[in-house]
């Protein structure tokens, strides 16, 4: 509204300004102000008495002395008529170009607004600061979600920001943030695959961008395997789990869950792209697979570059000599990393959760455990076993 605003008023300013260039032309046009021509003048000497011929003199010195000065008025104020003339044609320059300046800008403004309004409606994403305190949302994420109000969504990223804070721990190499990946699965039941992106100016928060990945899932859900290593997917995972602790420990031996996380796998994709990248979760598909071939072995990929082994064993060392095997193994792929420092190749981090048999415990207490050991081997150097409630340093000395 404002914009139109700017418009009338200056319109007026204009109306104005060329009423009061019609009444000072009108006004010069007779600047005596007496309708009166020389031949007038004439007229009045007529009647002036012939006895007097020293006044008739004086008088017609007079009258021509008046002409003479009506002749230089004359000139003095077509002069001032032209000015004015020229100024009001310079004014109603200047008032066309700022009446241009005003629609183009108008007309930016509203482009402007549709496209905000655009991205609002076609793309998913929340705007958070440093605390992940959120600070506006997106018109069709409030939809997708079903949310009402902000208090709505607190709910949601309850679980989300907590995964972010994860996220930026394992996922950053230096003290330049990358951006972070990642799908999460809401509390409504939605499947979004996210984007962390920090906002261009420093020590502002972030935007999270999603995409709703539902439909996928459901897809995957159908099977039980990982298309692109051939591994078990989560969701036969989290179908087993539970009973395959029962049928460990009813066998007297202890239940072992490692879960892997490719190191620094992001910078990797982004350096060699996303063709190298998923031949190297093939690759290493295909090491966890052979290391653990028996019946009782079983092998997942439960995310992006994570991956998980659920097997039993006799002893405690036993369990971590299969791991460090493992560990081993991938490493000496040497599929050339050279931001994955300070080795210079693909390694892996490995969180373990052993369970002994007189053990009681939930299947997801083991799996957040090793979770917890997989987030201390990634935030003590990498390329590296940690035991859930102890330390197993296991760092390669094959550097390059």
């Amino acid at each position: 509204m404002r914009k139109y605003n700017l418009k009338r008023i200056l319109i007026i300013f204009i109306v104005i300004l060329l009423l009061s260039g019609v009444f000072a032309v009108v006004s010069y046009a007779d600047p005596l102000g007496n309708g009166k021509s020389k031949a007038d003048d004439d007229n009045v000497f007529m009647h002036v008495s012939a006895s007097g011929y020293l006044n008739k003199t004086l008088i017609n010195t007079t009258v021509e002395n008046s002409y003479s000065t009506r002749q230089i008025l004359l000139t003095v104020n077509e002069k001032t008529y032209n000015d004015i003339i020229a100024l009001i044609l310079v004014i109603l320059v200047i008032a066309v170009i700022i009446i241009l300046i005003l629609s183009t800008y108008q007309k930016n403004f509203k482009k402007q607004q549709m496209r905000s309004k655009l991205i609002d409606n076609q793309v998913l994403y929340i705007d958070v600061d440093n605390d992940y305190n959120i600070n506006s949302i997106s018109d069709l994420l409030s939809k997708r979600l079903n949310l009402e109000n902000k208090n709505d969504l607190n709910q949601e990223f309850t679980v989300l920001s907590n995964l972010i804070k994860k996220s930026i721990i394992l996922n950053k190499t230096s003290s330049k943030f990358d951006d972070i990946h990642g799908e999460i699965e809401t509390n409504s039941g939605v499947y979004l695959y996210y984007s962390i992106i920090k906002k261009p100016a420093s020590n502002t928060g972030y935007i999270i961008v999603f995409n709703d990945i539902t439909d996928r899932k459901k897809l995957e859900e159908l099977s039980t395997t990982d298309d692109m290593t051939g591994l078990f997917n989560r969701r036969h995972f989290d179908n087993i789990i539970g009973t395959q602790i029962y049928n460990v420990k009813r066998q007297q031996k202890f239940f072992v869950l490692a879960i892997l996380d490719i190191d620094n796998f992001k910078a990797y994709n982004d350096t060699y792209l996303h063709q190298m990248g998923d031949l190297c979760l093939e690759k290493i598909g295909d090491v966890i697979n052979k290391t653990f071939s028996r019946a009782s072995d079983f092998s997942f990929r439960i995310g992006g570059e994570e991956f998980a082994c659920i097997f039993s064993a006799d002893a405690i060392d036993v369990a971590y000599y299969s791991i460090e095997r493992l560990r081993g193994a991938i490493q000496n792929l040497g599929i050339i990393h050279k931001y994955n420092f300070p080795y210079g190749v693909i390694t892996v981090s490995i969180g373990i959760r052993i369970v002994s048999f007189n053990e009681d415990i939930e299947a997801k207490d083991v799996f957040n455990e090793a979770d917890i050991a997989l987030y201390d081997a990634k935030k003590t150097g990498k390329n590296r076993i940690v035991l859930y409630g102890r330390k197993l340093f296991s760092e390669s000395t094959n550097r390059r």
